[in-house]
């Protein structure tokens, strides 16, 4: 049966895309878009309108909590006035944040909160997405685009579920993606959804979900065994695999093939996790001596987030609540932190390094292809941000394991035209990190995927296409190139695309086939831009810093020429 129409009970829907008003016209930069998704919010708040807003990050679901509830209390946490506790403890009540990383019972108390309407706004990730029960909401704030058109559609429907008129308020980012929306808002409701796309051969994808398979039934490694996808010669290997390690139990009579039977314990679907690794998460665990809440397990951190927000010195903020991370316990996963009423909050500081270890499709002559790749993230150090005005105030050092991430990367070095072009290290690294992350998106939204799923980054090795070689990566997604970033681009930069995903998902191959065209497409968006010689919309923060600093030298020309180059390999 065909299902071509929404049955689902929705009121009468108002959407509106705002668009924050640009504040330097020399830079292109626009009002913060978490300050006016804060201001919109605060409307809905005054007029006592159920509201759900929906955010990006779990930093800033913490950030969004903390205003709201300031701005509800009447009082500034970081200011020297005093607090009015019963205002404070009023705000706790009405304002409340819901991400991933809650505790289960955390989430139920919060999702009763709103189901007896005491919880008037709510800050969140996608984690109330779809699959909650909230009870009836009036309102939907989204604090930037979502990514794609299902979420924003998603989201947007969480409201108006009684058959009563619901608002959605849509706030724009300076990202490339929130802008296209600016310049065509039926971008969001004239085109198809966005595809999904898995990579059923990853052996991260398949080996969990085999398992899970076997938990429903006995599988069999033979051709005709009801596993569509799967050839047989795939298949054996990985049911091997499980049985060796205790996994599922291998039976075998004689002249019959082997069948792989689920060992008894949990849900294994329980240890599935859809977007990550399958590294245990750390838990943040309370110290306080002497009190009953000493050791008690406060929320969890996905593995890879853990380096990020669980280095010693961290601020941990839960629903307004600061947490200072005192310890972290590595091998154990725990994270020891205790209550700080903070003025700052923290941001970790990320290095990066990428090699590609096995070619997939390469023309090692042209310096480009798609390939297997090993990529390392260090966290060095962390910056420390004043909460409200979000100024640096100071830093600390981090010492922890790197993280490592085994995907797929499409790369392409710039070629010998190009870097003639470009011959000063500070130019050429500025016109190679805007390229980069004009490619970057330019690549999400042809594939129609989500920005977040791939990554990029830009390296430099000494010679053109050294396979299996590290490429150090040039630092400079702060928009300031500096002279560590100048010594890096004194060699060949290369720009990488690759899946966010351990494995691959297949996104960084398709953005590689796409060839020339590829080029074509982000030179049309960056032509199409207004800017006369690039902004923070089109190229990122290096155009920011460039015209910001009263440089004479056109990112935008530059970053045009690199990709014209670039797609001059594939005619």
């Amino acid at each position: 049966m065909t299902v071509d129409e929404d049955a689902s009970p929705a009121g009468p829907r108002t959407f509106v895309v705002l668009n924050p008003p640009v504040v330097d016209a020399l830079t292109g930069v626009r009002r913060d878009f978490l300050k006016v998704s804060r201001a919109v919010s605060s409307v809905l708040r005054r007029a006592n309108v159920s509201t759900l807003a929906f955010c990006r990050t779990r930093k800033a679901v913490e950030l969004l909590t903390r205003y709201l509830r300031e701005d509800e209390a009447g009082v500034a946490r970081d200011q020297a006035a005093p607090v009015d506790e019963a205002a404070w403890a009023r705000a706790k009540v009405a304002i409340r944040g819901y991400r991933g990383g809650y505790l289960p019972e955390h989430r139920r108390e919060v999702e009763a909160a709103m189901q007896r309407g005491e919880a008037r706004m709510v800050a969140t990730t996608h984690a109330l997405e779809l699959g909650v029960d909230i009870g009836g909401l009036d309102a939907v704030v989204l604090a930037g685009y979502p990514g794609t058109r299902a979420a924003t559609v998603q989201r947007s429907g969480r409201a108006g579920r009684r058959l009563e008129p619901s608002l959605t308020a849509l706030v724009l980012s300076s990202d490339p993606l929130d802008q296209c929306i600016a310049a065509d808002p039926d971008f969001l409701f004239g085109a198809r959804p966005e595809h999904a796309r898995i990579d059923a051969d990853n052996p991260e994808i398949l080996i969990p979900h085999l398992r899970c398979a076997a938990y429903e039934l006995p599988l069999e490694a033979r051709r005709d065994a009801g596993l569509t996808g799967i050839e047989a010669a795939d298949l054996e290997p990985a049911l091997e695999y499980l049985a060796e390690r205790g996994l599922l139990r291998r039976e075998q009579e004689e002249g019959d093939e082997a069948r792989y039977y689920a060992i008894g314990g949990p849900f294994p679907a329980d240890g599935v996790d859809l977007r990550s690794s399958m590294e245990e998460n750390f838990s943040v665990v309370e110290m306080a001596p002497g009190s009953a809440t000493d050791g008690r397990i406060l929320a969890e951190v996905d593995f890879e987030d853990g380096p990020l927000y669980l280095h010693p010195g961290a601020i941990y903020p839960i629903e307004g609540r600061t947490y200072e991370v005192l310890r972290l316990d590595w091998e154990a996963r725990k994270a020891y932190v205790r209550e700080q009423r903070s003025t700052y909050y923290t941001e970790a500081i990320c290095q990066l390094r990428v090699r590609v270890v096995d070619p997939i499709a390469v023309d090692e002559a042209a310096g480009h292809g798609v390939g297997y790749a090993h990529l390392v993230r260090a966290v060095p150090g962390f910056k420390k941000l004043r909460f409200g005005s979000h100024e640096n105030i100071g830093f600390g050092p981090v010492s922890l394991p790197d993280l490592e991430l085994h995907t797929v990367a499409a790369f392409w070095t710039l070629p010998a035209g190009a870097m003639a072009l470009l011959s000063d290290p500070g130019r050429r690294a500025a016109a190679a990190l805007a390229a980069g992350y004009a490619l970057h998106h330019g690549a999400a939204l042809m594939l129609m995927c989500e920005v977040g799923d791939l990554g990029y980054a830009v390296t430099a090795s000494a010679e053109r296409g050294q396979l299996g070689a590290w490429g150090e990566v040039i630092d400079g997604r702060s928009g300031r190139v500096g002279a560590e970033a100048r010594r890096t681009a004194s060699g060949v930069p290369a720009i990488h695309l690759y899946d966010n995903m351990p494995g691959g998902a297949g996104l960084a191959t398709q953005a590689y086939a796409l060839g020339g065209e590829l080029f074509v497409r982000v030179l049309r968006r960056i032509s199409g831009c207004g800017c006369a010689r690039g902004c923070v919309t089109c190229l990122g923060a290096q155009a920011q810093a460039q015209q910001a600093g009263g440089g004479t030298v056109s990112v935008k020309a530059d970053v045009v020429a690199l990709l014209h180059a670039l797609k001059d390999l594939f005619e």
